[in-house]
């Protein structure tokens, strides 16, 4: 009888718990945009695919407009995007903290995570000083030539893998700015690392993928527990954070303590000597720089080729 009085107790107090929750929620979410009623602990998980989620919003822009939200604020129109994130800037700087990809997979200090703060704006300082003017861009202009004569000969060579030249060409120029790195001819193994981390930020990115990031509690679970694949496979996903981070800035370090290093953004920011504190700082800047820039630099030639194409 104590036994059934005392599980009745846990229930009830679980209940009480949880609407004292919605209750606070309901006051909170009121100031946000209108949006689709989510279900008790799972919210909107079933309303959004993880493969075609930008379908999914802009069905439910159709009925509840081009700005529309709970917990996710979604614009749904370029002039939505343009008036809050744009014009409203400085209200909007914040990145969300998704379980996943931050605490579980290790990409908290990434640029696309890192909140609004001392170490983001120490980012955009490291940015500006490499990349803020002609002035001091014109050192890697040398680089982006050669670069672009190789991918000239590597498409008249072989022009049925121009996506694959495109891509190595971007990650070759960016490497050699941001590491001094030049890459090797086929399956350089920092490109293959860069393309692989960009997929996993791509998966733990995309909503609805992960269970985790609606219900942060079940991080805690043990790896043995069904259902926990997830905490398996974060722990190959922060190893290859790890290695995509420190692998380029060891070699930058260990280029300078050889003498040989060449100008690049790392060895300029470390020359001299900086803190520990300063140095990662630096790391994650320049992995940052390397892995968004290869990829839009790559997505913006595919797209101008696919323009070009439509009128060949």
């Amino acid at each position: 009888m104590a036994q059934v009085i005392s599980t009745l107790n846990v229930c009830l107090f679980g209940a009480g718990l949880y609407v004292f929750k919605r209750v606070l929620d309901s006051n909170r979410l009121r100031a946000l945009p209108p949006g689709p009623t989510g279900w008790p602990i799972v919210g909107n998980l079933f309303e959004i695919s993880s493969d075609k989620t930008w379908l999914d919003f802009a069905e439910l822009g159709k009925k509840y407009g081009n700005i529309l939200g709970t917990r996710y604020v979604i614009l749904n129109s370029y002039e939505a995007v343009s008036g809050i994130l744009e014009k409203q800037s400085a209200k909007c700087s914040d990145r969300p903290h998704l379980i996943m990809a931050c605490d579980l997979a290790g990409w908290s200090s990434g640029m696309l995570f890192v909140n609004y703060g001392a170490r983001f704006r120490s980012y955009r300082k490291h940015f500006y000083r490499m990349f803020g003017n002609r002035g001091s861009t014109a050192i890697f202009n040398p680089i982006e030539e050669e670069e672009t004569r190789r991918f000239l000969r590597n498409v008249l060579e072989r022009p049925d893998n121009l996506a694959a030249h495109i891509r190595t060409t971007a990650g070759a120029i960016i490497l050699k700015v941001t590491y001094g790195y030049t890459v090797q001819a086929d399956e350089d193994p920092f490109v293959e690392l860069a393309n692989r981390a960009m997929a996993n930020v791509s998966l733990v990115t995309t909503p609805g993928a992960f269970l985790v990031d609606l219900i942060p509690a079940l991080r805690y679970l043990p790896e043995w527990f069904p259902g926990t694949r997830f905490l398996q496979d974060a722990k190959k996903y922060r190893q290859l954070v790890k290695e995509t981070v420190t692998r380029p800035h060891q070699y930058v370090l260990e280029q300078m303590a050889a003498g040989t290093a060449n100008a690049s953004f790392s060895s300029t920011l470390l020359e001299g000597g900086v803190s520990p504190e300063e140095e990662d700082i630096i790391m994650w800047t320049a992995i940052n720089i390397y892995l968004g820039g290869s990829d839009s630099a790559c997505n913006l030639v595919q797209d101008i080729e696919n323009v070009l194409m439509e009128f060949d």
